[in-house]
């Protein structure tokens, strides 16, 4: 190798090795990165040691018994690792879970992901070698207007539309019929913040898909009660799972919660069973029908009834009742708690009556009412 081509080769090694070590320093636990530089950076790596080795071998018999030693203190550990790792593949099995989850969707089919916090790692393969038609999300709290309007419009191009989501993502006003909740768990190798890495660990993502239903399309009978926590799997949007026992059951809602009343006419009377529970605070709970204000009320911790007088008429659209509050995490709360979720309020029930039986308790709405 003449001199331009050792310049040249030296210059492109410590090119490299200067952005492994530029992002070892942005981001401490990367020392996986280097796999990214391996096909260049090692090969250099080995050349230089090697080079070494020789230059200081040939110089006499001391040198070459120290060229001995130092070469068996390099082969030594190296082999070490390279044996820990020669069989371990970072998320193995991936390729084919991917696989067998695009086979859930069509060409026709759009499948939105939660933001990039989340399950994205699933969203880039599943669009760019399975060609799913992958929507990602840039917030766990999307405008849901917006998204409503979205939704709707897809529709009319006899689109279904799925989500993959965890408890992370509000959704409320957006209605889901659960598909299947699912569940894959894997290994990666340790990230080391203190240390470099030594073993693998255990990863896992555990989702749920969804299809986006618009309220008309729910088959539910007009009911006059409607027992939240109960039988409402398909009116609820912006709840969380069931909870509650034999006495009881109930669902917390996020920041906001929506619930489908197609038994609702105008001027009727709604009772709401509502609860802050664990709550610190009492906050107020806004409540609207959709879109227009209807009032607010202040729940205790214990179970009470708070009720209001339906319009008339009532506004266009699908009877859509929706509970405006601000969440509280429990963790933030009591550190000792491991519930991350962003609560609301407890809902049991909901009540509708004929206009005679009204007792409206709620405050009036005012210029901050519900959306």
């Amino acid at each position: 190798m003449n001199v331009f081509g050792a310049l040249a080769s030296l210059f492109l090694g410590l090119t490299f090795a200067t952005f492994y070590f530029y992002k070892m320093r942005v981001w401490n636990d990367y020392y996986f990165a280097l796999r990214r530089f391996v096909p260049v950076v090692l090969p250099f790596l080995f050349a230089f040691a090697g080079l070494l080795l020789v230059r200081l071998a040939r110089r006499g018999a001391l040198q070459r018994a120290a060229a001995a030693l130092l070469l068996m203190a390099l082969v030594v550990p190296y082999a070490g690792d390279t044996r820990r790792i020669y069989t371990h593949v970072d998320w193995r099995g991936t390729v084919d879970f991917v696989r067998d989850l695009s086979r859930r969707f069509t060409a026709q089919d759009v499948v939105i992901f939660e933001q990039p916090r989340s399950i994205h790692l699933l969203s880039l393969p599943l669009w760019a070698i399975h060609g799913v038609n992958v929507l990602e999300l840039a917030r766990f709290n999307p405008d849901p207007e917006k998204l409503r309007h979205l939704i709707r419009e897809w529709r009319t191009r006899d689109r279904n539309i799925y989500f993959a989501h965890t408890y992370s993502t509000d959704l409320c006003g957006v209605f889901l019929q659960r598909v299947d909740a699912i569940g894959f768990e894997t290994v990666e190798w340790e990230r080391g913040y203190l240390r470099p890495p030594r073993r693998p660990e255990t990863r896992a993502l555990y989702f749920t898909i969804s299809r986006v239903m618009l309220p008309e399309e729910l088959n539910v009978p007009p009911l006059q009660e409607l027992d939240v926590g109960g039988s409402d799997d398909f009116q609820v949007s912006g709840f969380f799972d069931k909870e509650g026992g034999r006495d009881r059951t109930y669902r917390w809602t996020g920041s906001c919660g929506t619930l489908y009343l197609p038994g609702a006419k105008p001027g009727a009377a709604l009772s709401l069973v509502a609860s802050v529970g664990r709550r610190p605070d009492a906050p107020e709970v806004r409540v609207s029908i959709s879109g227009l204000p209807l009032g607010s009320f202040t729940p205790g911790h214990d179970w009470s009834e708070h009720q209001l007088a339906l319009p008339d008429p009532l506004p266009p659209g699908p009877p859509l009742l929706r509970l405006d509050v601000k969440a509280f995490r429990p963790n933030n709360v009591d550190p000792r708690l491991d519930d991350t979720r962003d609560l609301g309020v407890m809902v049991d029930r909901v009540r509708l009556q004929e206009p005679r039986g009204a007792r409206a308790s709620m405050r009036p709405p005012t210029d901050g009412g519900a959306r």
